[in-house]
C-alpha cells in the first residue's frame, strides 16, 4: 500500500468518527435497527470506562448488530472475571477470511489503551454499511479485539495509580500474608506519591512510598495488591537475562513464578492457539513509539525488513517513532516475542501516549527529600483529551487491517494496449504540438488499485499519472505528449506500470507497442515533406470532429479535436518544407575530446566506456582505433544500470578491425535513440586480439592479451582504444 493510500484511510476514518450521531442514525434507517441504539449514542469519550461499562457496551453492540458483532469470553481472570473478545466481520459472508488481532490493557495504569480498543469496535460496528472503507474491511477480514486483558485492574488502579501488574495475590514480603500493605493516599490530595532522597552523588533515588504501615510490621507499603507483570509472563525467552523481566516479586516488572503462571496469559495463549492471525498489535502507554521483535535481544528477526516497513508506515500515519523493541530496552517473556517466536505472527506493540510534563513534585518531610506524583497523568491523557489520543492512533488499526486484506488478495495489473490518439498507422505529430496517447490497463486482481503508470517515447518519459482501476475492470487513461524541443524522428511508444503491493506477476506491467513520426507540423502523410499530399486530407476532414465520419486525427495538427482554419494555417506556414537526415559526427574520444567517465572490465570478456550524450540523437555509426594489430569485434550500445552495463542491448554490430592506427568503423543496421542526459555504455568484445601499440590521444581502458584475459598496464600503456560516434541528424530544409 502506498503512503497516499494510508493517508486516505486516515481521512476516511476521521470523516466517519467526527460525525457519529448522523452516521449512526443513517445506519438505523438503512437497517431498521433500533435495539439499544440509544445507549450506544449516549457513550461519551470524556471519561475512562470501568469494567462494567465496557462489558455493557460490548453486549449492546452484540445485540444491536448480530450479523457483525460476536462478543465471547476467552476465559476467566485471576479474580474470576470474564475476559471478553469482540469479533467484527460480516457473518452473512461465510467464506474463509484472514484474521487480525488487537489487544488492549495489559497494564493496570494504562486505561487509555482500553479506550482506544473500545472506541474502535464501537464505531466500526456502528458505521458498517455507511462508510465504504469500514464495510470493505469487515466484508474481507475477521477482526478480533480483546478490549482489556487485565480486567481485574480497573478498580485497583483507582486506589493506587502506580499499579502495573495484575491482581493475582503475591506475598511480596514473604510473611505468609497476601496484599496486606499497599501504598495509601495518606495526605488525601488524590495522588499516591513516592518519596525521593538526594544521595551522596547528587542523584534523586527512591526512598519509600506514601502510605501507612497497614499490617503493623514496621514496614511501609511492602506488599501491594497483586501481582505479576503480564507482559513479562509469556513463554518465549521468559527467563532471558534482560533489562526488564525481574524474578523479584517486589519489582513492578515481576515475571511470575513460571511462564504463563497467570490466568490472563493462560487464557490468551489458549485463545491464540485456536486462530491463525496474520497480524496482531498490543497497545500500551508510557511512550509514543512503535516496537517490533525481538524484545529479548538486539539481534534482528528473519523478518526484520518486513517489520521495519510495517513500523515505518505506521510511524508515518500516527507521527511516532519506531524501532526494534530490544533497542528500546530488552525484555524477557514479552507478548510480541511469544506471538512471533511461537506463533509466527507479525506482532507489534504500539505505545500510544506519554506526558513528560505530568510529574508533580513537592518538598519532602526532611531536607534533600521530595515527593513525586502524577504517574497516572504521565500514562494517560486528561479525560477531555481521550478522543484526540484515540483518533491519532486509529490509523494503526485500519492500516493493519488493510494490509492483511491486501496480502490475502490476488493483485495483478496488465497493460492491454498503448496507442496514439491519431491514426493507428502512419501516425505523425508536428514538433511543438501535443498528441494524446491512450493507455488501456486491466485490473485482473481482487482489489481496487491505485497505481502509477508512465508512458515513454523512445524510452524518454512522456508523462506519469496516478489513477484507480477497479477490480476486474479496464480503465483507459489518456497521456499528453508535448513534443516541444523533441528532435525529429521515429519514436517507439512504451508504457510501464509500477507494481502494486503484493503483485507477483509483473510480466505484463510493461508493453512496447506502436510508433509515431515526430515531423514537421502539417506532414500528414508521414513522408517528411509538407506539400499538396497533406493539403488534400486536411481539406477532406475540414470541419470534422472525432465523432464525425470525415474525422482525420492527423489533420488535427494542434490537437484541439476539430479540423479547422487553425490547422490549415499551420499547414500553410510549413508548406514546401521538408526534413533531411544526414550522418553527422556526434562526439567521442577524438582530438582531445573525451567522453570517458568510467571503465568496465567484464569477467565475460566485455570492455567498455560509460557515455552520457549532452543531447538526444539517433546513433548510427561507431568508429574505433585500437592500436596496431587486428581483431574481430562485437560492439554494443547498452543502457546503464546502477553504474554497470545492463543486459538490454539497444544496438549491436560485428566487424573486423584491420591493422593500423586509422579510424575504422561500421554502421549499425538501424539507428538507435539515445536520450540526452541519460547514461549508456559502449562495450566491445574481442574475439581475438593481437598485440598492438599505444594509440596516441586515446584513453587507456584495459590490456587485452592474446587469450582475451583483461588486465591493466599503466606503465607501458601498450593497449588502448579510441571511439567516436556518428548519428542520424534530421534538420529542416526551408521551402524553395
Amino acid at each position: 500500500m502506498s503512503r497516499k493510500a494510508g493517508v486516505a484511510i486516515l481521512f476516511c476514518f476521521l470523516l466517519v468518527f467526527s460525525s457519529e450521531p448522523l452516521l449512526s442514525s443513517l445506519l438505523c434507517e438503512k437497517t431498521g435497527l433500533s435495539l439499544n441504539m440509544d445507549s450506544l449514542l449516549e457513550m461519551d469519550w470524556t471519561h475512562y470506562h470501568n469494567y462494567t461499562e465496557i462489558t455493557t457496551a460490548l453486549f449492546t453492540l452484540n445485540d444491536t448488530y448480530p450479523n457483525l458483532v460476536d462478543v465471547f469470553s476467552i476465559g476467566k481472570s485471576a479474580q474470576n472475571a470474564d475476559i471478553y473478545c469482540v469479533r467484527l466481520t460480516n457473518e452473512i459472508d461465510t467464506r474463509p477470511k484472514p484474521k487480525v488481532l488487537f489487544v488492549g490493557y495489559h497494564h493496570a495504569r494504562e486505561p487509555i489503551t482500553a479506550e482506544l480498543t473500545l472506541y474502535f469496535v464501537t464505531e466500526t460496528a456502528m458505521n458498517y454499511g455507511v462508510n465504504q472503507s469500514i464495510t470493505r474491511m469487515l466484508n474481507s477480514t475477521e477482526v478480533y479485539t480483546i478490549v482489556a486483558l487485565n480486567v481485574d485492574a480497573f478498580e485497583v488502579v483507582t486506589q493506587n495509580e502506580w499499579q502495573r501488574k495484575n491482581i493475582h495475590p503475591v506475598d511480596e514480603d514473604y510473611d505468609g500474608l497476601l496484599d496486606e500493605d499497599a501504598p495509601d493516599d495518606e495526605d488525601g490530595d488524590g495522588y499516591i506519591e513516592q518519596l525521593l532522597r538526594l544521595d551522596e552523588y547528587g542523584r534523586w533515588v527512591f526512598d519509600q512510598w506514601e502510605g501507612l504501615d497497614d499490617d503493623s510490621d514496621g514496614l511501609l507499603n511492602e506488599d501491594w495488591v497483586g501481582g505479576v507483570d503480564l507482559n513479562r509472563n509469556y513463554g518465549y525467552q521468559w527467563n532471558a537475562t534482560c533489562y526488564s523481566g525481574s524474578p523479584d516479586p517486589n519489582d513492578e516488572d515481576y515475571r511470575g513464578a513460571e511462564p504463563f503462571s497467570e490466568a490472563e496469559t493462560q487464557v490468551f495463549r489458549d485463545f491464540t492457539l485456536q486462530h491463525n492471525f496474520s497480524y496482531a498489535i498490543s497497545f500500551h502507554s508510557g511512550a509514543e513509539v512503535i516496537l517490533y521483535p525481538w524484545g529479548h535481544k538486539t539481534t534482528e528477526t528473519p523478518d526484520d525488513v518486513a517489520f521495519k516497513a510495517i513500523a515505518g508506515n505506521l510511524s508515518a500515519l500516527v507521527n511516532a517513532t519506531y524501532e526494534q523493541s530490544g533497542h528500546f530496552y530488552t525484555t524477557s517473556g514479552s507478548w510480541d516475542d511469544w506471538m512471533y517466536g511461537n506463533r509466527s505472527i507479525m506482532a507489534l506493540t504500539c505505545e500510544i501516549y506519554m506526558n513528560e510534563s505530568a510529574w508533580k513534585y513537592q518538598n519532602g518531610p526532611e531536607p534533600n527529600t521530595m515527593w513525586k506524583g502524577g504517574v497516572y497523568e504521565y500514562f494517560n491523557p486528561d479525560p477531555s483529551n481521550i478522543l484526540s489520543a484515540i483518533l491519532r492512533w486509529l490509523p494503526a488499526l485500519t492500516y493493519t487491517i488493510e494490509r492483511t486484506i491486501s496480502e490475502n488478495q490476488v493483485h495483478d495489473l496488465k497493460i492491454e494496449s498503448i496507442c496514439p490518439l491519431k491514426a493507428t498507422t502512419g501516425t505523425s505529430v508536428g514538433e511543438g504540438y501535443t498528441m494524446g496517447i491512450k493507455l488501456s490497463v486491466t485490473n485482473e486482481g481482487e482489489a481496487d488499485e491505485i497505481l502509477n503508470a508512465s508512458v515513454y517515447a523512445n524510452n524518454q518519459l512522456v508523462e506519469t499519472k496516478e489513477f484507480t482501476v477497479f477490480s476486474t475492470k479496464t480503465s483507459n487513461v489518456t497521456f499528453t505528449w508535448n513534443t516541444t524541443n523533441w528532435i525529429y524522428g521515429n519514436y517507439s511508444l512504451s508504457a510501464y506500470l509500477e507494481p502494486v503491493w503484493w503483485e507477483e506477476d509483473q510480466s505484463d506491467n510493461f508493453l512496447a507497442e506502436g510508433s509515431v513520426l515526430l515531423s514537421l507540423p502539417g506532414d500528414l502523410t508521414c513522408d517528411k515533406f509538407v506539400n499538396a499530399k497533406d493539403a488534400v486530407p486536411t481539406g477532406a476532414a475540414f470541419g470534422s470532429t472525432p465523432s464525425r465520419p470525415a474525422w482525420n486525427a492527423n489533420a488535427d495538427i494542434n490537437d484541439d479535436k476539430i479540423v479547422n482554419g487553425k490547422d490549415a494555417l499551420i499547414l500553410g506556414n510549413h508548406f514546401g518544407r521538408r526534413l533531411e537526415t544526414t550522418l553527422m559526427y556526434i562526439g567521442g574520444l577524438n582530438d582531445n575530446e573525451s567522453i570517458y567517465e568510467s571503465a568496465y572490465y567484464g569477467s565475460d570478456g566485455w570492455r567498455g566506456i560509460m557515455y552520457t550524450p549532452a543531447s538526444s540523437y539517433y546513433i548510427r555509426r561507431v568508429e574505433l582505433i585500437i592500436g596496431q594489430g587486428t581483431g574481430n569485434f562485437t560492439i554494443q550500445v547498452r543502457p546503464d544500470y546502477n553504474g554497470w552495463p545492463s543486459e538490454t542491448v539497444l544496438g549491436e554490430v560485428i566487424f573486423e578491425m584491420s591493422s593500423g592506427l586509422s579510424w575504422q568503423g561500421v554502421n549499425f543496421p538501424d539507428s538507435y535513440y539515445l536520450v540526452g542526459g541519460a547514461t549508456y555504455w559502449i562495450v566491445f568484445k574481442p574475439v581475438r586480439f593481437s598485440r598492438c601499440s599505444f594509440a596516441e590521444g586515446g584513453v587507456i581502458i584495459t590490456s587485452v592479451y592474446d587469450y582475451g584475459e583483461p588486465g591493466w598496464d599503466s606503465k607501458t600503456a601498450s593497449y588502448a582504444w579510441m571511439v567516436r560516434f556518428y548519428g542520424d541528424v534530421t534538420t529542416e530544409v526551408p521551402a524553395t
